[in-house]
C-alpha cells in the first residue's frame, strides 16, 4: 500500500511526527509542527534563563518544546478513542445496509454519511479510493495504515477481508464484533470507577518530583546547581 511504502521511506523523528499527526487528524504539516517546538522550546529555555538570574539550570525549561507533540499525541489517542466508541453504532448501520440487499461499499459509504466526526471521515476515505479504482483490500488496508493504534479498527478491517476470502455471514460477525465492544466499555467503565482514587495518588506521586524541581529552580536555584558545576552532581 501506497502509505506503507511512503513510511519506509522516512526515517526515525520525522516518520514518528508525521505519523502521529495523521492519527490525530491534524491539517498542519511537519514542518509546522518542527516551528511549534523550536518557538516552544526557546521561549522557555530564555524565560527559565531570565527569571534563575541566568543560572544554567534555567535552560532546562527549553524542554518545554516538548508539550506541542505531547498535546498531538493526547488529540491523536482521543481521536482513536473517538473512533472505537462509534465503531458498535457504525457496525450496526452496515449490519442493517447489508441485511437491506447492499454491498460493503455502500454499507461503508452509508456510514461516511450518517456517523459523526471521525469516523465518517475515515470511513469516507475508503469509500473515495475504492470509487476511484482503488482494490477494496488495499483501501481497507490503508484504514488500518492511518490508524496503527486501534486494535478494534483492525479486527473490522481482518473480519471484512477474511469473509470476502472465504465466505460466512458477514452480518453475524459485525454482530459478534459490536456485542463485544459494548460489553468491553461496560467493563472498563467499571474498571476506572474502581480504581480512580488509586491512578489520581499515582498522577501526584509522579508528577510530584518535577513540580518541586520546577520550584526550586524558581526560589532557590542555587540549591540544584551543583547537579550542573559538580563532578559529583553531574553523576549523580
Amino acid at each position: 500500500p501506497l502509505l506503507r511504502m511512503q513510511r519506509t521511506e522516512r526515517e526515525g523523528l520525522s516518520a514518528f511526527l508525521d505519523d502521529l499527526l495523521r492519527q490525530a487528524g491534524q491539517p498542519i504539516t511537519l514542518e509546522a509542527l518542527y516551528t511549534r517546538i523550536v518557538i516552544v522550546g526557546v521561549a522557555a529555555a530564555l524565560l527559565g534563563f531570565v527569571v534563575t538570574k541566568f543560572n544554567p539550570l534555567g535552560l532546562m525549561l527549553g524542554l518545554a518544546g516538548y508539550i506541542p507533540v505531547m498535546l498531538i499525541r493526547g488529540q491523536a489517542e482521543g481521536r482513536a478513542r473517538k473512533i472505537t466508541e462509534q465503531l458498535p453504532e457504525a457496525l450496526d448501520l452496515i449490519c442493517r445496509s447489508l441485511q437491506a440487499g447492499h454491498g460493503i461499499s455502500e454499507a461503508i459509504r452509508l456510514v461516511a454519511e450518517e456517523m459523526s466526526m471521525p469516523l465518517a471521515q475515515e470511513f469516507g476515505r475508503v469509500y473515495e479510493e475504492n470509487n476511484l479504482g482503488r482494490d477494496f483490500r488495499e483501501c481497507l488496508e490503508n484504514l488500518n495504515a492511518r490508524n496503527p493504534g486501534n486494535f478494534d479498527l483492525q479486527i473490522f478491517v481482518s473480519s471484512v477481508l477474511l469473509q470476502r476470502d472465504t465466505g460466512g455471514n458477514l452480518v453475524e460477525i459485525l454482530q459478534s464484533i459490536s456485542t463485544t465492544i459494548r460489553s468491553r466499555f461496560v467493563f472498563e467503565g467499571k474498571l476506572r470507577a474502581l480504581t480512580s482514587e488509586a491512578r489520581f495518588t499515582a498522577y501526584v506521586l509522579g508528577g510530584l518530583p518535577f513540580f518541586i524541581i520546577v520550584v526550586l529552580m524558581f526560589m532557590a536555584p542555587d540549591y540544584l546547581l551543583p547537579l550542573v558545576t559538580d563532578r559529583w552532581g553531574n553523576i549523580m
